[in-house]
């Protein structure tokens, strides 16, 4: 999907983005601040050295080994890429004791940014500095946390509209919400989008009369189907993962109605922690499809790795259904 984009659609764009990282209160400066990014996946992409104030970029695909160097070399006040791209410039320094630049503000986008995520973040660029930012390529960044908060995106009410289609469902206790996320641009004047549904579903927690994202809770067309005709959507797999920080990166991929492939990745790990785990996961899935393979039941098999490399558009997607 291209969009017609504006000059002015891309001002606002990074305005907003400026205003993710001034908020932060870590003394960012817009004006003369050095930027670095991972958001592009061109493998094209190269390190700007030449841009006042220094504004460098670099292929979000790129091998770890070059991502942690274009870093350290780029000595950003400001980092935001993709979490994909974030996470592995942290495992690879971690992995290799490479200390990393200390930024005021580390920001991962476009991807689910998970608390284990945070945790790996927070070892490589420090503890203060990493948060998240919300938004789609269709209408820019819309939303963003902070360390203080995480999970708590603050709405940038003044440039768009956040609501639920048909208004969600409410869940739980008080003003909470969840369903899936339509959003309205009220600054892109090139192809305007009025109660566009992003795609996501997510929880709106209103306070005070204000709606915040409090959880991002994945794709809508991720989903497991069953031989029934039912389905279970990927905030109900994700439970199936809980308890397990040494695995640093997974993807499950449905073969069959009924098989069901976890890929996970943790370089190093004991043969004896690795059966550990398996038995941990069937015993959790087994708990939540059930047995009977006639309808939501589901053979688990696992393939192992060091690392799960990106997709082509420089994500990872967690996951994937082959059944058509």
């Amino acid at each position: 999907l291209d969009l017609y984009s504006l000059p002015g659609d891309r001002a606002a764009e990074i305005a907003n983005l400026s205003r993710c990282a001034l908020i932060q209160g870590k003394g960012f400066n817009p004006i003369f601040g050095r930027i670095f990014s991972t958001m592009v996946p061109r493998a094209t992409a190269q390190p700007n050295r030449f841009s006042f104030p220094y504004n460098g970029k670099m292929s979000s695909i790129a091998p770890p080994e070059e991502l942690v160097k274009g870093y350290n070399d780029a000595r950003p006040d400001f980092y935001f890429g993709n979490k994909t791209a974030v996470l592995s410039i942290a495992k690879y320094s971690l992995d290799n004791n490479i200390p990393l630049h200390k930024a005021k503000c580390v920001a991962s986008i476009s991807e689910p940014l998970y608390d284990s995520d945070r945790e790996i973040m927070k070892k490589a660029y420090g503890e203060d500095c990493v948060f998240d930012i919300y938004g789609c390529a269709e209408t820019g960044n819309f939303a963003v946390d902070s360390p203080k908060t995480p999970g708590k995106h603050t709405v940038w009410n003044d440039t768009h509209v956040v609501n639920l289609y048909r208004g969600g469902e409410k869940v739980g206790e008080g003003d909470v919400y969840r369903g899936q996320l339509m959003l309205t641009s009220l600054v892109h004047r090139g192809f305007p989008l009025v109660n566009y549904i992003v795609g996501d579903t997510v929880e709106l927690t209103i306070e005070n009369g204000v709606p915040y994202i409090t959880k991002i809770l994945g794709r809508t067309n991720d989903v497991i189907k069953n031989l029934d005709g039912s389905s279970f959507q990927w905030m109900h797999i994700n439970r199936i993962m809980f308890d397990y920080p040494d695995i640093t990166q997974f993807r499950v991929i449905q073969k069959t109605y009924s098989d069901l492939l976890f890929v996970l990745a943790a370089a190093g790990m004991p043969q004896s922690r690795r059966i550990e785990i398996e038995e941990g996961i069937r015993k959790k899935a087994e708990g939540f499809f059930g047995t009977d393979m006639n309808t939501t039941g589901k053979n688990i098999t696992f393939e192992w790795c060091d690392r799960i490399p990106p997709d082509p558009n420089g994500k990872i997607r967690i996951l994937v259904s082959e059944v058509k």
